[in-house]
């Protein structure tokens, strides 16, 4: 089994956006999750990883406040047609019916994949992210990055 510290030749923070739900219970139930990220990163590998550990988000606010993964809601490999004049939000947000996106099985495979990382945030509170920063782990290898947007509310 491949080591991922060793195999992980390179990451790169490709977008990262955040947002809560629209619509919630007048009395949301206890643990009620609100607040979500998505993160796609570019991962380049020496050597397929497989059972790579899955990556978390954390995201740094404008305050001096950390907004944590509770909880991995997705991970898939992200690879959509990018239409020509769509936004870079709906590009890394939606999922395109002619794309080749897919649930991911937890392999880095050897060479560059992109992951699309969906994740509930750790906090009930609005968040003020926008302009903050982004991290993503994946085992001990990190990457940081700009918070690109928020999706509306």
């Amino acid at each position: 089994m491949a080591n991922v510290a060793q195999g992980i030749e390179g990451m790169k923070l490709l977008f990262c956006a955040y947002g809560s739900l629209s619509w919630m219970p007048l009395h949301p139930p206890p643990d009620y999750e609100m607040q979500f990220a998505v993160a796609v990163v570019e991962v380049n590998t020496s050597q397929a990883i497989p059972n790579a550990p899955a990556p978390q988000i954390v995201l740094y606010g404008r305050r001096p406040k950390l907004m944590k993964t509770r909880r991995v809601v997705s991970v898939e490999v992200f690879d959509e047609p990018w239409v020509q004049n769509e936004g870079y939000m709906a590009y890394y947000l939606n999922t395109d019916s002619r794309g080749r996106t897919h649930p991911w099985d937890g392999t880095l495979p050897p060479g560059m994949v992109h992951l699309r990382i969906r994740v509930a945030l750790d906090t009930q509170e609005f968040i003020d992210a926008v302009d903050g920063k982004c991290r993503v782990t994946i085992g001990t290898h990190e990457v940081d990055g700009r918070v690109d947007g928020s999706w509306a509310t």
